[in-house]
């Protein structure tokens, strides 16, 4: 997993204020997101899970995390037809859950840098 932030520098036009901002968001939204989806699973909640996919798949566009976003893309889309949650799809959300913990990391580490 890499921090890739060349879409946000051509999205703000290199204004190191709204880079700041975003990646602040980031930093505040995603574990709030993430504990969402780990009750969402536990309830078995296929539209919560698949609306908290929808909010995230673009923050992780936005921050250059490619297969995050395409995880979280196909994930909302398989539940947007579902009527429960299939184990696959809740092991594959628990392994996005796992790598979005490891990308605030990577966010603090650059913020720290």
């Amino acid at each position: 997993m890499q921090l890739n932030l060349s879409y946000l520098h051509d999205l703000s036009g290199g204004d190191t204020d709204f880079i700041q901002d975003i990646i602040s968001t980031y930093l505040e939204e995603l574990p709030k997101d993430l504990q969402r989806i780990e009750v969402a699973l536990n309830q078995e909640d296929v539209l919560q899970v698949g609306k908290l996919m929808h909010k995230m798949k673009s923050s992780f566009q936005i921050l250059g995390f490619d297969q995050m976003h395409e995880e979280a893309f196909t994930l909302e889309q398989e539940l947007k037809k579902a009527s429960e949650i299939s184990n696959s799809q809740s092991d594959r959300a628990k392994e996005l859950i796992g790598n979005a913990q490891q990308s605030l990391d990577l966010v603090q580490n650059y913020l720290n840098s």
